[in-house]
This record gives C-alpha cells, sequence and structure tokens, in this order.
C-alpha cells in the first residue's frame, strides 16, 4: 500500500480506471445517489483524504454490486479470472465479488 495521500490517491484512482476502462462502470440500481453524495462530501471537505474515499466507495460498489452491461443491467467482475483485480481487491480491502450464476 502506497505510504502518502497522494500515493494514496494516485494508486487508488489508477486501480479504478483499470476497473472502469476494462469491464465498466458502476451501475445504481437503487437510486442512492452516490455520485451526488460523493459531490457533496468532495465540496464539502476538499482533500485528498475525502477524494480516496470517494474511489474506494466507487471500488467497493463494483466489487459488491458488478459493473454495467446495458441499461439496468449489471454483471459481477471476473474476480477469480483477472489477477489484477485480486490485486486490487486485496491492496484496498475490497470484498470478494459475486459470482454470476447463469
Amino acid at each position: 500500500m502506497p505510504k502518502t495521500t497522494k500515493e494514496q490517491l494516485a494508486a487508488i484512482k489508477a486501480d479504478y480506471e483499470y476497473v472502469k476502462r476494462t469491464y465498466g462502470d458502476v451501475i445504481d440500481f437503487t437510486g442512492s445517489g452516490m455520485e451526488a453524495i460523493q459531490l457533496e462530501n468532495l465540496l464539502n471537505a476538499p482533500s485528498i483524504e475525502t477524494a480516496v474515499d470517494c474511489f474506494k466507495e466507487r471500488l467497493i460498489s463494483l466489487y459488491e454490486d458488478g459493473y454495467e452491461v446495458s441499461d439496468r443491467e449489471s454483471k459481477a467482475l471476473p474476480y477469480f479470472d483477472d489477477e489484477r483485480l485480486q490485486a486490487i481487491g486485496d491492496r484496498h480491502l475490497l470484498p470478494i465479488p459475486a459470482i454470476d450464476i447463469q
């Protein structure tokens, strides 16, 4: 794990961008307003720590709920098929994703 807060931000941002670019972004079935809450947090407490927390929340959501395949449809991350997903999960203490059963 990176030592400084700036290193943590760079690492978690790169990890989030890898997941988003390779698989897709978070889908919000619940209408929880994650993006609005994260924006409010950043505006109320603009700091590197807050940005790290926002990226971690998005990664947790991706690992727990999957990524957007199409409108209102998600798919679990292929955690066991992608060693980088496993390394990202270990690095940020993320939950092991559910497995899609077809």
